[in-house]
């Protein structure tokens, strides 16, 4: 069965928002009438909606969002309890990383 995603044109979302939202996935047959705002659009079987994934007008690409990515792994704390890094999105790999905060 092939699915449609619902793409929000006005929130803009992905690497230097380059994309739009993806507010939900549905099986084709089952959509319903939007505002002009939003587009349906085919999608891969694999697609999840409400910000798991965003796409990408210029290549009509779905790429997984920061919240469809779980993090693994703690942060790093100074003696105080201060973070010393952060979590951040890899856009490209579409992956959580580590940076270092400056002490």
């Amino acid at each position: 069965m092939t699915k449609k995603a619902l793409i929000s044109l006005v929130e803009t979302a992905g690497k230097d928002d380059a994309g739009y939202r993806v507010l939900e996935v549905v099986d084709t047959g089952n959509e319903f009438e939007v505002h002009s705002a939003l587009e349906w659009k085919d999608c891969p079987e694999h697609i999840e909606g409400l910000d798991k994934y965003w796409y990408n007008p210029s290549n009509g690409e779905y790429k997984k969002a920061p919240n469809g990515v779980n993090v693994s792994g703690t942060i790093n704390k100074d003696a105080n309890g201060l973070p010393t890094e952060r979590w951040v999105f890899d856009y490209d790999n579409e992956v959580w990383n580590k940076e270092e905060l400056w002490q």
